[in-house]
């Protein structure tokens, strides 16, 4: 990611008192900023509350995002009205530390680069994996010229699914018996 818009560095070493809370609020050059990197028509809001806490060698980042955006259709590009909401979780530890992976999802913590965690740059990831990656108007549909051919079966995933098929069957890749 380039240099993040909303920028809030949270000092690992401040957690030893306790949790830090943090609270964004985009102002209106950052909303700009915003709608502009993710080609955006607007963002309206961008709000993101939570905290920051450490248990032992893990530092988690915890909180929600909330932001009201428009985009443009993919077909007529009229204006989309999106609400974003996105749950913010993640774990992070020193380079080096012994720590399991999550269980819930198998994926070890993201290292701490240096003594600071960018409470902002997370959210702004959050913000972009919020946005609908096709935004369609209401009632919109895609022209049938566009719109996928269901009989097709030209595609690489269709090439695996037959080999599936055919291992199952205890066939030979390409219809061979040895």
């Amino acid at each position: 990611m380039e240099t993040p818009i909303l920028k809030l560095v949270v000092q690992v070493s401040s957690l030893r008192g306790g949790p830090v809370t943090f609270n964004i609020e985009a102002d209106e050059a950052e909303r700009a900023a915003l709608a502009s990197a993710y080609g955006l028509l607007a963002v309206r809001r961008v709000t993101a509350r939570g905290e920051v806490d450490r248990l032992g060698e893990l530092v988690t980042v915890r909180g929600v995002l909330e932001a009201d955006v428009d985009q443009a259709c993919v077909v007529t590009l009229e204006p989309v009205r999106g609400d974003i909401r996105e749950d913010i979780e993640v774990e992070f530890a020193e380079p080096g530390a012994h720590v399991a992976a999550r269980a819930d999802d198998g994926e070890p913590p993201d290292p701490i680069d240096g003594d600071g965690i960018d409470v902002g740059a997370l959210v702004e990831e959050h913000l972009a994996l919020g946005l609908d990656p096709y935004p369609r108007a209401p009632g919109v549909t895609v022209p049938e010229e566009y719109a996928p051919d269901e009989e097709t079966s030209d595609s690489p995933f269709a090439a695996l699914a037959g080999l599936a098929d055919a291992s199952s069957n205890g066939e030979k890749p390409g219809g061979r018996e040895d």
